[in-house]
């Protein structure tokens, strides 16, 4: 059974290194910093090329490839929650629900589709992204993207919800 608890560090000081983590690692304190965001099922990376590039507003799962600039992230802690930017900047991680509803948005104040909680889970520094708007949380498949999707009971792991450090 796993413990879901709201995280009240920066998000990025609970992201984990690798998903062999043991159930009793430490949280590193990691500083602030653009991070690849990879989701542990797939092993792949949120990438935000489309809006790097100017050609839309889509947020896909790309191979992680280091020093690749779409897909480098922020976390940024603001009234509470996070937001989650891009490094090029201009815009915040937008939570709708529906297949492919997670985008990329400009960032507007107080908008709760963009606000995200971190939740550790069983106590290791693998987290799921939760939504404020609608309660969902941030999922990676190849089949449907990324999305918002009802988050998992918590005696059920769903490694697509699960999100670390690249």
């Amino acid at each position: 059974m796993h413990n879901r608890v709201v995280v009240g560090l920066p998000l990025s000081a609970a992201l984990f290194a690798g998903s062999t983590a043991p159930a009793n690692a430490a949280v590193a304190s990691i500083p602030l910093a653009s991070i690849e965001i990879e989701n542990v099922y797939t092993h792949t990376c949120l990438d935000g090329f489309e809006w790097f590039s100017g050609l839309g507003n889509a947020v896909t799962l790309d191979e992680c490839v280091g020093g690749y600039k779409p897909e480098y992230w922020e976390i940024v802690p603001h009234n509470g929650y996070y937001d989650i930017v891009p490094t090029a900047g201009g815009a915040c991680l937008d939570g709708v629900e529906g297949t492919y509803g997670v985008t990329l948005k400009p960032c507007i104040a107080g908008d709760a589709h963009q606000q995200w909680s971190a939740i550790r889970v069983n106590g290791i520094t693998i987290n799921e992204y939760q939504d404020q708007a609608n309660g969902l949380c941030l999922d990676g498949t190849v089949d449907y993207g990324v999305r918002v999707i009802p988050c998992s009971p918590v005696n059920l792991d769903d490694l697509h919800q699960w999100w670390g450090q690249a």
